[in-house]
């Protein structure tokens, strides 16, 4: 065999890109992914957190003290995720005909016993 025909190795390299690809996105985006929604979300903390940094610094006896920039993004995403759970839990709650989520764990608790 003297080798490949252009057309076959055309058609091997975008086999082998496909095949690349799905791999990549079957393997490693789900470890990847954690790390990018987490920098999306300090670009979209970011601007409120810098604000209120500037806004809490207190004078006092000629020193200035701050509140580190870590501690406001770290309020702002609890208040975010509060937020967020207390969406998913009305919406919970209407999809399963309004029953209290407390006693529908307890009823579910209580078939594992």
């Amino acid at each position: 065999m003297t080798g490949f025909t252009e057309k076959q190795r055309k058609a091997l390299l975008t086999a082998g890109v496909t095949a690349a690809v799905y791999l990549s996105f079957k393997f490693i985006l789900p470890l990847f992914l954690p790390f990018l929604v987490s920098y999306l979300i300090a670009l979209i903390l970011r601007p409120s957190a810098n604000f209120l940094e500037r806004k809490l610094r207190v004078k006092r006896r000629g020193k200035t003290y701050a509140v580190p920039i870590g501690v406001i993004g770290g309020i702002e995403m609890i208040l975010i995720l509060a937020l967020l759970g207390a969406g998913f839990l009305r919406r919970t709650e209407a999809v399963y005909g309004g029953e209290p989520t407390r006693q529908r764990c307890s009823r579910l608790g209580a078939e594992f016993r």
